[in-house]
């Protein structure tokens, strides 16, 4: 399922940018080989390194989708044989759509994947690609500066083990 999901995401995210520009469909691949160097991955079952990896490629399928012609639903990603793990990890990793009224309260959402190991191994994996310190240096400083205050929140609400600050550090550190 791990090349099915690769293949979804490419699909899905063929002609998205990322901020910087660049071909967003690399950013799953790269939570995707995240997932595998977490520090707990080693002690998962199998299943559950699939599902991690499955949701590393596919985790912002349902949420960008809609933007590019792609209508998925986590019930979707069950039908086309994925685990109903993977789908809920996604679920949970797929924000809300924001109010046109206001910026969304993001609260509830880091809430809700910090309950849930997981969706956090991935969603941490995701931070630590965003956040990397090659990528985000391309971007402009006042954009940068927006992302990062989101992402040190984001880590606080998440709880980082004092493991997780060291790998998180060196994926932030990398070359991509």
């Amino acid at each position: 399922m791990k090349k099915a999901a690769q293949e979804l995401s490419e699909r899905v995210h063929a002609h998205q940018p990322d901020k910087g520009g660049a071909p967003y469909a690399l950013h799953p691949a790269r939570v995707a080989a995240n997932v595998q160097t977490h520090p707990e991955f080693a002690q998962l079952s199998i299943d559950e390194q699939e599902s991690l990896i499955c949701a590393g490629y596919l985790h912002d399928v349902v949420e960008d989708g809609p933007d590019y012609g792609f209508e998925y639903t986590p019930a979707d990603l069950i039908d086309m044989g994925f685990s109903p793990t993977t789908a809920e990890i996604v679920e949970l990793l797929t924000k809300p759509r924001k109010n046109r009224s206001g910026p969304t309260d993001l609260d509830p959402y880091y809430r809700a994947i910090a309950a849930h190991p997981l969706a956090r191994l991935v969603k941490l994996c995701d931070i630590a690609d965003n956040t990397n310190y090659a990528r985000s240096a391309r971007l402009p400083a006042e954009l940068r500066n927006r992302l990062a205050t989101k992402y040190v929140h984001a880590l606080d609400m998440l709880s980082l083990s004092e493991a997780e600050h060291g790998w998180l550090e060196g994926l932030r550190q990398a070359q991509v």
